[in-house]
């Protein structure tokens, strides 16, 4: 009976030449997996704002123009789902994912800034340190990315 070769097979190298491709196209393409995942978040989170902005508008049209003391009371009045204060950046258990700064609140905005009705809480989207922002809701109702917001964003109301 023939002794079995001690030199490595054709099916052998081939196998080990399909991982090394498949483990460099892991390498190569899982940073754009991750990145078009925090685009995804972050365009659910703008969502997320525009219909908090929707909901605030019929909160004041029903309270003589005032705004809600706290994003929480919109959901206490019905005019939002809970899962609309929660941004898709950050931890299920973490809460409101958002900061709300009412105007005429104890906000420190500078007066010549767009008034700046809701924002992401700091960190909610830290893919990299270099892309940290915050998607920003405007009394306007418009809701752009800011990639570096104020720090004179205090006081918020959750």
């Amino acid at each position: 009976m023939p002794k079995p070769s001690e030199s490595p097979t054709l099916y052998g190298c081939l196998t080990i030449i399909l991982l090394f491709l498949l483990a460099l196209g892991y390498a190569m393409f899982a940073p754009s997996i991750r990145r078009a995942n925090e685009f995804a978040r972050r365009a659910k989170c703008g969502e997320n704002l525009k219909t908090i902005h929707s909901a605030i508008e019929a909160y004041r049209q029903s309270h003589s123009g005032e705004y809600p003391p706290t994003l929480r009371s919109l959901v206490e009045a019905g005019l939002l789902d809970a899962e609309r204060l929660h941004c898709p950046g950050t931890p299920a258990d973490s809460g409101i994912g958002y900061d709300y700064f009412p105007p005429g609140g104890s906000s420190t905005q500078p007066a010549t800034q767009p008034h700046v009705l809701a924002s992401d809480r700091k960190g909610n989207h830290e893919w990299r340190k270099s892309n940290e922002g915050r998607n920003v809701l405007y009394v306007s109702g418009l809701v752009t990315w800011v990639s570096a917001p104020p720090d004179e964003w205090e006081n918020p109301r959750p």
